[in-house]
């Protein structure tokens, strides 16, 4: 594996677990508050947004920890999966 694919992997492991709920800014502030979910969701965004909004669409997850997730993006599929979450009137 590359390092590229490395780091794209130890990406979508971590979003996985924020989408499990087993991280979230109120059991794991540090991660939050250190930006460590903020980069591993930039990386999956950069590198593979076709898996990030198929995860984000899935029926599998709940909508906190969907938006724990969409809150840290910053592409232009924020806006429409915000919206598809029901907004909280952000862009």
């Amino acid at each position: 594996m590359s390092v590229d694919s490395d780091k794209l992997q130890a990406a979508k492991l971590l979003v996985g677990r924020v989408l499990r709920g087993e991280i979230t800014p109120d059991e794991t502030p540090e991660l939050f508050d250190d930006d460590v979910v903020y980069i591993q969701v930039g990386i999956a965004e950069q590198q593979d947004v076709e898996w990030l909004k198929k995860e984000l669409e899935s029926a599998d997850f709940e909508k906190e920890a969907k938006l724990n997730v969409v809150l840290q993006m910053t592409g232009p599929e924020r806006a429409a999966l915000l919206a598809g979450l029901g907004g909280l009137g952000l862009k």
